[in-house]
């Protein structure tokens, strides 16, 4: 239920198994997609030593993973809100904050929408996915009982920092960000990574999309289900322009962690190469083809995306390249 409810906060258009997140901008849209991932990323630091956390500091990061599974998050849970039109205060005598909420659980989080995007002269950036979970951590963590503001900063810039370090992002563009992938890979091998596409203000989650294809070599000592996998190297092909849409495709390394049924014998990492193409509609283009520009708006065309997984001895010759790595 807690899920269905975050999922009604943001405005959601689903069309053959894929998911965009409209209404609102992108730097709100990161927030409300690092809240419905916030478990994740908390039970991510706990296990990683790159998160850098003490004893007391895990206690803390239990504690409010507890509070968040379990305090109720309604439809006004987030609220986005002016300071400058007087929406609501967030000044209080300390300097303007970007965010404010009460110390009892299931207490709403209102968040400076005045803050939450960053001006330059040829560019607007958004507040980031990274950055979201360093503010939910510290909010949250509020409704835990804790006041102390340093303390919970700490603690939100790194998990914050982790979610940063595992990011892997592939724009499309050498100069903006109109067009990108997004992979978070979890340094457990036994976790699936989360696969975002960025259009403009929109972002397609394709991660269960994902999953649903993965399997494990049809040879009858593995199990058939991968227990995790990586996604990385992430590179754009050529688009294919037509009449009234372009396809775009990008292609990666995929590892799976396939089990051999004799567990004594452990597991053993699959290579393979995955491929997805969409399609999307381009809107105030002024040039013949893609300029890297802020000229021109992205849209998804839903039901477009397609998923294709491929062996690397396919490409590559005979053999799996991991059998002549020492210790495969």
């Amino acid at each position: 239920m807690k899920y269905l409810v975050l999922l009604f906060m943001i405005v959601t258009t689903t069309h053959a198994g894929d998911r965009v997140w409209n209404g609102g901008g992108l730097a709100e849209k990161n927030i409300l997609m690092a809240l419905l991932s916030l478990d994740q990323y908390i039970d991510e630091c706990l296990r990683s030593p790159s998160c850098k956390v003490d004893q007391s500091e895990k206690e803390i990061l239990r504690e409010i993973k507890k509070v968040y599974l379990q305090e109720p998050q309604g439809s006004n849970f987030i609220q986005f809100k002016s300071h400058i039109r007087n929406e609501e205060n967030f000044d209080y005598g300390e300097g303007v904050k970007i965010a404010k909420t009460k110390t009892i659980p299931g207490s709403p989080i209102f968040i400076n929408r005045d803050l939450l995007y960053r001006r330059y002269p040829n560019k607007i950036e958004a507040f980031t996915i990274a950055e979201a979970v360093a503010l939910l951590v510290h909010e949250i963590g509020h409704h835990t009982g804790e006041k102390d503001h340093t303390l919970l900063d700490l603690l939100g810039v790194k998990v914050s920092l982790m979610v940063e370090k595992n990011l892997e992002k592939a724009p499309f563009f050498p100069t903006n960000n109109k067009i990108q992938v997004v992979s978070f890979n979890s340094e457990d091998p036994n976790q699936f990574p989360e696969v975002l596409i960025y259009l403009d203000d929109q972002i397609i989650n394709i991660t269960k999309n994902l999953k649903s294809e993965l399997d494990c070599p049809k040879r009858n000592y593995y199990l058939s289900e991968p227990n995790g996998a990586t996604f990385h190297n992430i590179y754009w092909k050529p688009y294919k322009r037509r009449s009234d849409y372009i396809r775009f495709t990008f292609e990666g390394n995929l590892w799976l962690n396939c089990h051999h049924k004799e567990s004594l014998i452990g597991e053993k990492p699959e290579g393979k190469y995955l491929e997805v193409s969409f399609k999307a509609r381009i809107r105030d283009l002024t040039e013949k083809s893609i300029v890297a520009s802020e000229q021109f708006q992205v849209y998804f065309v839903p039901g477009s995306l397609d998923i294709k997984i491929r062996k690397m001895w396919e490409l590559v010759g005979e053999g799996n390249p991991l059998d002549a790595i020492p210790g495969n």
